[in-house]
Parts: C-alpha cells; structure tokens; sequence
C-alpha cells in the first residue's frame, strides 16, 4: 500500500509541475522497415500511439505497430526468406523530452510488449522445417525530432528469436525477429496550451 502511495504522489507531482503542453495526443506515423539482421526483405511500416503528457518532460504512451517485413531465417549461416509476412506489436512506452525551442523538442524513448509473428514452413535439403506462429516480449528503443506537430524517428525493436530443430540432422532453424524503423509522423491533439 505504501509502494502504491508513494508511486501516485510522485505522479501527482509530477502533474503539477508547470506544463506547458495539453497532455492528450494522438501520433500516427509511416515509414520503413528492415530486419536488423542480414537477410530478410525490408518493408512499410505504420503505428499509431495515444500519449499523455505527464509533465513538460514525460509523456506515457500505447504503441501500435505493424511493420510489414521478411525477417531473416538462419541455418547454418545461410539466410532464407520467411513466410511470415509482417510483425504486429502493442507495446507501453515511455518518452523522455527535451525542449530546444518552443516548437521543437529532441526525445528518448523506451518501451516493452507484445510482437507477434506468423508462422513460416520451409524444405532445406530435404529437411522439413516450422517455425509457429509467436508471440514474443521485446523492447523498444528510440529517439526522435518534434517540430510543432510533425516528428522524425529511429526505432530499434528488439524481439527474441524463435526456433525449430531437425529431429534427424539436429540443425536450428533461427528466425531473427528484431527490426528497426524510420518514421515521420504527425501528433493531433497535445501542443501548447492557449
């Protein structure tokens, strides 16, 4: 009970440090996307993320994401195309700002979640091999530029790998999950108060 006290009294302090800005938004953002690993076919990719400002410096946020990649799958250090198509995500961020202007602001990012990959059959020399569909908890990490209403961003999502195993040859079919995105998006809502 305390823990949680003290937790809602730091938020509320927070809160009431002068903010500048009205604390709802609403970015909606478009760009590329390309497996961090070699291999893999890059690809667009799109999110959308309600925000609340908790102060000038603060915002708490629920991203949104679908990047629409091929990830690399690694044997024996060949890659090959996946039939996993896309990666869908819904994650809790937290960003950290710092105003250089009254319009433009730099910020750093984190966040954790959910990603989830459909699943992917291949033949390699003969040997059969499936990888499920997944769900995995990974990490997001981030940085960007705010101008007025309009940011630029790089993202890094970092996902544990998924494998299959031959029964015969006991050769790992690796798929690589992790990506990393550049986005521009534009935020309704938030902007300086009246």
């Amino acid at each position: 009970m305390k823990k949680v006290l003290v937790s809602l009294l730091v938020l509320a302090g927070f809160s009431s440090y002068a903010q500048d800005y009205k604390p709802w938004k609403l970015t909606v953002a478009g760009g590329y996307a390309r497996p961090w690993n070699k291999g893999g076919k890059s690809g667009f990719v799109y999110s959308a993320e309600p925000q609340y400002g908790v102060s000038n410096f603060f915002d708490i946020g629920l991203r949104l994401e679908q990047a629409f990649i091929n990830r690399p799958e690694v044997l024996n250090g060949l890659a090959y195309d996946s039939e996993a198509k896309s990666a869908l995500s819904g994650m809790a961020t937290l960003n950290y700002n710092i105003r250089l202007a009254t319009t433009v602001k730099l910020y750093a990012g984190t966040g954790v979640g959910l990603y989830r990959f459909g699943s992917s059959q291949k033949t390699i020399n003969g040997q059969p091999y499936t990888l499920k569909t997944a769900t995995r908890t990974g990490l997001l990490l981030r940085t960007g530029l705010k101008i007025e209403q309009w940011s630029a961003e790089l993202a890094y999502n970092f996902i544990p790998s998924v494998t299959d195993k031959s029964t015969t040859t006991g050769d790992k079919l690796v798929g690589k999950n992790s990506y990393f995105t550049i986005k521009v998006g534009y935020t309704f809502g938030g902007g300086l108060k009246e």
